[in-house]
């Protein structure tokens, strides 16, 4: 899509089992910066805007969210709820 491809369905359903089959902790964000720092090449050396490649990263971390909000309900807000069952004494 980088260079200038339309979104496609098959794109859709790539970024969705990709982030499925992964995991965000161990590959997810290297993948994100990787995709990102070779966007913002395309950006600075085209000197246009790639909507769709942006929107399909976009999509990456909407779905890695999702799959991963455990992980980050923890990291953002409260350690609690790793253990459930404990409680504070």
């Amino acid at each position: 899509m980088s260079q200038g491809e339309k979104f496609k369905l098959v794109h859709g359903f790539l970024i969705f089992f990709y982030c499925f089959y992964s995991i965000l902790h161990l590959n997810g964000v290297f993948v994100i910066v990787f995709l990102s720092i070779g966007g913002l090449y395309h950006l600075l050396k085209e000197k246009k805007i790639n909507f769709p490649f942006w929107g399909a990263l976009a999509g990456l971390c909407l779905c890695y969210a999702v799959f991963s909000y455990r992980l980050l309900l923890v990291y953002f807000f409260s350690a609690e709820l790793v253990y459930p069952s404990q409680s504070r004494i």
